[in-house]
């Protein structure tokens, strides 16, 4: 009996051995297993809605009902959300976040309306500025400046004979400088360049105009690596607290590429980045160009694109239009501002080195010329996987969305943009053209591939604040909606802010939906945006949001 029951021992001690060594048995211990319960939105098609999430790591190892996951998954830590909603983490396709960053330390000059408001907010500001200081500034919105006439610097110049002043514009196409910081770049009444405003009398007004800043802006000091650091983890963390887990940052410099390098390095940033080269930096370009794209494997900083201006705006009407401008026939708008035997060709060398392009461009000409070099590099590019893009996309031809369409071009549009321009848009371009200008439902409906972001920090931006414009293309407040056949569904809306965005940034196989396998990226709201009224969209709150398997703190 004993020898019997020492055979019996052995065989049950080898059948525990067999089922140790199997995977099934051994994954029992779910105790490094997170199980988020809420209302699941996942923007996959085949499985549109969920009760629970389950996150192993970084990772999404499943997704169903609350009580299946919940006893699927024994010991695993349990996170209620009660009705609160979970969203596959916000992407905002179209940022700014190191001049948001570097805004901070700037003056505030949002809504100013006379050059008297202009200079008492710089002195309230800088009350004692040393001498030689650079006095900065930004906000001044220059479409509606455009309308009444660009601000004159001989203000600044008794209110501050010494120190130079840079007031950047809202939307980066014009400045006002003072004499002081004329003198500091060098400029005098003799430049000859007509983006250099004069008075009647020949003498600069200060209001300066898309490329020509730059000969003025050389003259301002540089922020240091630290400064750009800083302002890098200032907007990083004020993005995580409105509900972004990632945004695809636009015109990213040669400092600034260091900066975000480095915390990438550092691990410091709790939201992924996906830059976009400064294209206007032709070095800088260049130097891109033969190093070829750096994709992180950590998922958290990627430069696989390079971004360049095609023209300008609408609202300072140096957006190339094929027409004459309706309310005013004589402004220039013929003249590109990027070089066209140079785009040409960047356009194909960036597809022989594996970039993406992505280029702004506002008016209809202007998309026009953008869709005509695309269509020819992608003709010797057949299977190049290019994703391009044309931020804003604003005023285009009848004939861009079957161009688009035919060659898969992203149009990359921003909400906000059309409610911001609709006092005066109209009038720029007229009755006829307006009907293709900000047409977000007609690039769904011809097929053009779309995302939405929000250019950020020169408009509104919060994720709940722009949806709410693509839905209802009214005011916040409320209001009659600006062309309400344009307007498009919330589902529509969540899915270019979501697994649109993360296919435009290449990121569509980890992120973008919530999905078996992918990276383990949430907004978390206290609301359903497509189970309320949408006009009480922009009453939506982030709760928080959840970032490569893991909470992202919030400092307030």
């Amino acid at each position: 009996m004993v020898k019997k029951t020492h055979l019996i021992m052995i065989s049950l001690l080898s059948l525990f051995i067999v089922a140790c060594s199997n995977d099934e048995v051994t994954i029992k211990d779910y105790s490094s297993v997170t199980i988020l319960t809420g209302d699941v939105v996942t923007m996959n098609d085949m499985d549109p809605s969920a009760q629970a999430v389950a996150i192993k790591g970084k990772k999404i190892i499943a997704i169903g009902t609350a009580s299946k996951l919940i006893s699927d998954y024994p010991g695993a830590f349990h996170n209620d959300l009660g009705n609160k909603t979970i969203l596959p983490g916000v992407i905002d396709s179209h940022t700014h976040i190191v001049g948001m960053g570097l805004e901070k330390i700037k003056v505030d000059l949002t809504g100013v309306e006379t050059m008297q408001e202009m200079v008492r907010r710089v002195k309230e500001y800088y009350p004692n500025p040393e001498s030689g200081k650079w006095l900065l500034g930004k906000g001044w919105d220059e479409a509606i400046w455009a309308e009444v006439g660009y601000p004159d610097r001989a203000l600044l110049d008794e209110a501050f004979p010494d120190n130079p002043v840079h007031l950047d514009a809202l939307h980066g196409f014009a400045s006002l400088f003072n004499a002081r910081a004329f003198e500091e770049a060098n400029i005098s009444d003799s430049i000859n360049d007509e983006n250099f405003l004069r008075r009647d009398d020949g003498a600069l007004t200060g209001s300066v105009l898309d490329k020509a800043q730059e000969l003025v802006k050389i003259a301002v000091p540089k922020p240091s690596i630290d400064d750009l650091k800083t302002a890098i983890l200032t907007s990083t963390q004020i993005m995580a607290e409105a509900g972004l887990t990632a945004v695809h940052e636009a015109n990213v410099t040669r400092d600034s590429m260091i900066a975000f390098e480095q915390l990438a390095i550092e691990g410091k940033l709790p939201i992924r980045i996906y830059a976009m080269v400064d294209g206007v930096d032709p070095v800088l370009t260049q130097e891109w160009l033969e190093r070829g794209p750096m994709i992180d494997e950590n998922d958290f900083y990627t430069v696989q694109s390079i971004k360049v201006f095609y023209d300008g705006s609408l609202g300072s009407r140096t957006a190339l239009m094929q027409e004459d401008y309706s309310d005013d026939p004589t402004a220039n708008s013929k003249i590109e501002s990027l070089d066209r035997a140079y785009f040409d060709k960047l356009v194909a060398d960036a597809a022989d080195k594996g970039f993406q392009m992505i280029v702004h461009a506002i008016g209809d000409q202007g998309n026009d010329d953008v869709l005509e070099t695309y269509e020819n590099v992608l003709s010797n590019h057949p299977d190049y996987d290019h994703r391009y893009r044309i931020e804003h996309a604003q005023v285009v031809l009848p004939s861009f969305y079957e161009k688009a369409s035919r060659n898969d071009i992203i149009a990359s549009m921003q909400p906000a943009h059309a409610l911001d321009d609709s006092p005066w848009a109209e009038a720029r371009v007229g009755s006829e053209r307006i009907h293709n200008a900000y047409a977000w439902k007609k690039m769904l409906d011809n097929n053009v591939k779309f995302i939405i972001n929000s250019d950020l920090p020169a408009a509104i931006w919060r994720i709940q604040e722009i949806m709410h414009y693509a839905v209802n293309r009214s005011p916040l407040e409320g209001g009659e909606p600006w062309y309400p056949e344009l307007t498009i569904s919330i589902e529509d809306t969540l899915k270019a802010m979501t697994i649109d965005s993360a296919a435009a940034g290449f990121m569509e196989d980890t992120t973008g939906s919530i999905e078996v396998g992918k990276l383990a990226d949430f907004t978390i709201l206290d609301q359903n945006p497509l189970k309320i009224d949408a006009k009480k969209l922009n009453d939506i709150n982030v709760v928080e949001i959840w970032v490569n398997g893991n909470k992202v703190n919030f400092k307030n």
